[in-house]
């Protein structure tokens, strides 16, 4: 069996935010909901960190909303997984991030974009004071685990990078990953997607002016070889209710339009559910094996022609 890397558990599909870029305000059969505990350890049961060292407890919604994200973060722990969680981080305050140190929380991705800012209806500048309040400094001292940042662009918000990374010199990040709009859920939004050539430009200028951070724009890179960006040879996408699919794109039905214009609609693709089948019985299933195959010998599933993970973003 392959070496796998993270396993993606989606503890919740809730969220107290609705932006308008969120594929989940337009999607068909999607009731928010919480992974419970029955249904998470009957999913545990069913695998374990030797196949996956890494758990990412997160998905389609804020995972700090789950009343029972301690009780797994501790559990996941305990049996021997690294575990990161991303959070739009409106919901962070000092005594969370105790309790996440406390936890044993490996990592802590923090999503800041317009479009969080805008759906919860404040400034740039109260979001990252907020984030200096809760992450600045604690009463145990240095942070535990290592914080990200996540933003996605738009093609009328260019110079919001450069605002926000004159503040986060300020917090304890160790690295900033910058994508474009990579679900599109509207064509109202197709026009905002930023082009390599504009993205090339922002990487040079960040280059010059922060030369300090960590920055990394992925999708300048061209995707991986017979893979794509979401590493389907690795990496799985588990929902809440213990379906096993590919990747986050594929648990889902909402419109997306892809980097060349054509509007697609995606579909759920469960290869089967951890609550009733072993792990190892579902990787290595025919329909899972076939579809991994047609990347292996350059092709792309037809399931995955509505997606942007593994094309590369246009130049002009």
């Amino acid at each position: 069996m392959e070496s796998l890397k993270t396993m993606v558990l989606e503890n919740t599909r809730s969220c107290n935010l609705r932006c308008n870029i969120c594929p989940t305000v337009y999607t068909r059969h999607y009731p928010a909901g919480f992974m419970d505990m029955e249904t998470f350890h009957r999913i545990l049961d069913h695998t374990s960190p030797e196949f996956f060292p890494k758990c990412a407890l997160m998905g389609w919604g804020e995972p700090f909303l789950d009343t029972r994200y301690f009780e797994k973060l501790e559990y996941l722990k305990k049996t021997g997984y690294a575990v990161g969680s991303t959070t739009n981080a409106t919901l962070l305050t000092k005594d969370l991030v105790i309790r996440l140190q406390d936890a044993g929380l490996d990592l802590l991705n923090v999503s800041i974009d317009p479009f969080h800012i805008r759906a919860a209806k404040i400034t740039l500048d109260e979001l990252i004071k907020h984030l200096l309040s809760a992450l600045g400094s604690t009463a145990r001292g240095q942070l535990s685990f290592t914080v990200g940042v996540t933003v996605a662009l738009a093609k009328s918000d260019m110079n919001f990078l450069q605002i926000l990374l004159e503040h986060l010199r300020k917090l304890p990040v160790s690295h900033i990953g910058v994508i474009p709009l990579i679900m599109i859920p509207s064509d109202g939004f197709f026009s905002e997607l930023v082009r390599g050539e504009d993205m090339s430009r922002l990487k040079q200028a960040t280059k010059e002016r922060f030369p300090d951070l960590k920055v990394f724009f992925p999708y300048l890179d061209a995707p991986p070889s017979k893979n794509c960006r979401s590493d389907v040879f690795h990496n799985v996408y588990v929902t809440y209710n213990g379906d096993v699919v590919p990747c986050c794109t594929l648990a889902m039905e909402f419109p997306n339009f892809t980097f060349d214009g054509q509007r697609h609609r995606t579909s759920l693709l469960s290869f089967g559910s951890l609550k009733e089948m072993a792990f190892q019985d579902i990787w290595t299933s025919s329909p899972y094996l076939a579809f991994r195959d047609s990347f292996r010998t350059g092709g792309i599933p037809s399931v995955c022609h509505c997606c942007n993970a593994w094309r590369k973003l246009p130049v002009r």
